[in-house]
């Protein structure tokens, strides 16, 4: 058998295989690597995530808060009548202790303590209608002063880099393997047909 003849049908499909594994694992890595510019034969050279983070991270930012947790489902999810009802209650109980406090010491016990606890209802029975009143204005206010979009972008531009990368590849580990895979899996079909055009011509 003369293998000069066959041996291209067998070493440049694991030659293939290797070049596509290699070239997709690189690629894999020059996702984040170089951190920062390095300047190369005239040319700027920087990892994909890191030149375009701020870019990403504002991408990122405008979506979550536009479409997946915007002020309107917050609220949707946020159970007020439970709120409000806590709140009534907690600043009733600090309005009769304040007033216990203010009055003063002459007052018999008994009576101080008839004068907060009757205060103290009457929080109860007007701070719902003062809350509802004030709802909308609160809805306004988080709604113009906490900006969703900029707390997540500002987030994610202070990541370290490589603690970014690190978690990342550790999310998609196996996804990135089978990239990897499936680059040798290409190379090699390439390869294969390659050394077939050989031996045929």
């Amino acid at each position: 058998m003369n293998w000069s003849v066959y041996a291209p049908l067998i070493f440049m499909p694991l030659i293939g295989g290797f070049i596509g594994w290699v070239t997709n694992m690189i690629a894999i890595r020059l996702l984040f690597r170089p951190y920062v510019p390095i300047s190369f034969l005239g040319f700027s050279v920087q990892g994909v995530i890191p030149k375009r983070r701020a870019e990403m991270a504002h991408q990122i930012g405008s979506i979550v808060a536009e479409q997946l947790l915007s002020w309107e489902d917050l609220f949707t999810k946020f159970d007020k009548n439970k709120f409000y009802q806590d709140l009534t209650v907690q600043a009733a109980e600090a309005v009769e202790t304040r007033v216990l406090e203010k009055i003063p010491s002459i007052v018999p016990h008994t009576f101080a303590k008839n004068i907060a606890h009757a205060i103290g209802d009457m929080v109860v029975k007007e701070a719902p209608k003062f809350i509802a009143d004030m709802e909308g204005n609160i809805k306004d206010k988080l709604t113009n002063e906490i900006d969703i979009a900029a707390i997540i972008t500002e987030k994610i531009n202070g990541f370290d880099m490589a603690y970014l990368e690190r978690l990342t590849l550790e999310l998609a580990h196996k996804e990135l393997r089978t990239l990897e895979v499936l680059g040798g899996v290409l190379g090699a079909i390439i390869g294969l047909f390659q050394a077939g055009l050989l031996f045929l011509f």
